[in-house]
């Protein structure tokens, strides 16, 4: 697994720290986009999307590294996943220039 990249600094909030009902009201008028900037200023190297390698993860994977091209990914393999699931992981991962921790 490679090290977090550098991404925002300054202090990153817990869960425990954040007004959840005021963060979602916030973020249901906002574009993607904006929620994905809302997710590196408020995480910085601590975030981290989950990918199941579906059509919306795929957009989520290339609108996050529009965003923050050092948006960091995970997936869990059960070592049962059809070998077209490893086969779009390898595409998308070329495609958007990212790595894929597992």
């Amino acid at each position: 697994m490679k090290p977090p990249p550098v991404t925002l600094s300054g202090t990153v909030p817990t869960p425990a720290d954040l007004d959840h009902e005021a963060i979602a009201s916030e973020l249901e008028r906002s574009t993607a986009a904006e929620a994905f900037e809302w997710l590196f200023e408020n995480f910085g190297e601590r975030h981290y999307i989950a990918c199941s390698f579906q059509k919306t993860s795929s957009v989520t994977a290339h609108m996050a590294t529009q965003v923050n091209p050092e948006a960091r990914f995970f997936y869990l393999d059960t070592d049962v996943l059809f070998k077209e699931t490893y086969e779009t992981r390898d595409r998308l991962a070329e495609a958007l220039g990212i790595e894929f921790d597992r």
